[in-house]
């Protein structure tokens, strides 16, 4: 997680409760979603624990929930994929 001293949230970014709210999934799936996708939430205020990933990404994460073929070969391709 990275944090971020800005004063407002970038416009470029939304919270993952927002992200879970939108795309209709649960704060599990979301949390697969980014430990499977290498997706980093970032934090913006000390005082403020919300994360928040970039719009982009949120996309990327609804185009995903949308077509389940697409996230099953992602899955694949990642898994025959060597470690690194």
């Amino acid at each position: 997680m990275q944090h971020h001293s800005f004063a407002q949230e970038e416009p470029d970014y939304i919270s993952l409760k927002e992200v879970e709210q939108e795309v209709g999934i649960s704060r599990v799936i979301l949390r697969k979603y980014q430990a499977q996708f290498g997706i980093t939430p970032h934090s913006f205020h000390v005082q403020n624990r919300s994360l928040y990933i970039r719009q982009a990404e949120k996309e990327r994460i609804k185009r995903l929930k949308q077509n389940p073929t697409l996230l099953e070969k992602l899955r694949e391709e990642q898994s025959s994929s060597p470690i690194r």
